[in-house]
């Protein structure tokens, strides 16, 4: 499958132990692997200037986000430096580490539950070109929820035919194998735009898709 898509930036200096970097890369197929760029060595990509400060020698733009392990008993950047880096990337950097706090609001999670959910999660982003970060911190939703609130609000503003022929819509049910037209005729017979709008928020529920 050919894509436009950004990579993600994986920065995991772990080199022991089957839950690490280097391991995971070599278990994706070559279609998810282009949307990783991966390095064991941060100083390849963050330069420390002195005790508070970093640079940056990589363009946070090219890169739909940053993925720095930062551990909480060898970190590759002590506070200081940290804390400018996060002033640099903002919401583009997110660290997991052998701890066990998950925080989607600073962008924190533990390192089993990062590589646990990392595969689904590229793998959704290949599929519809959105990056579904909420997903990646603990899998309780579907994983194309971005298209599904799509489809949510396509059907609040516009109504149930508009969604009906929307691309979030046609992508959804393409993702999923459905017969389009089927779903689309079934839809417009059987269902009001209140039951309509209950099934979409079974399958933004809906973990297992």
């Amino acid at each position: 499958m050919e894509h436009n898509l950004k990579p993600i930036l994986l920065i995991d200096d772990k080199t022991e132990g089957q839950n690490r970097g280097e391991i995971f890369i070599q278990d994706l197929q070559n279609e998810l692997k282009s949307l990783v760029e991966f390095h064991l060595d941060i100083g390849q990509l963050i330069k420390k200037v002195n005790e508070w400060s970093v640079e940056l020698l990589f363009k946070p733009q090219n890169y739909v986000g940053i993925y720095l392990h930062q551990s909480y008993n060898d970190s590759l950047l002590n506070p200081s430096k940290f804390a400018e880096l996060k002033h640099k990337l903002g919401d583009d950097l997110v660290t997991f580490s052998g701890g066990n706090n998950i925080n989607l609001s600073s962008r924190e999670l533990p390192r089993d539950i990062f590589y646990k959910y990392l595969k689904a999660t590229l793998d959704a982003y290949l599929k519809m070109g959105v990056f579904p970060i909420q997903y990646l911190f603990g899998g309780k939703i579907n994983r194309f929820y971005p298209i599904i609130d799509e489809m949510t609000k396509v059907l609040e503003e516009e109504g149930k035919d508009n969604l009906l022929n929307h691309k979030s819509f046609e992508l959804y049910t393409s993702i999923c194998n459905w017969d389009l037209q089927k779903v689309k005729k079934n839809f417009r017979e059987n269902y009001s735009e209140e039951q309509i709008a209950d099934k979409i928020n079974e399958w933004r529920l809906n973990s297992k898709q």
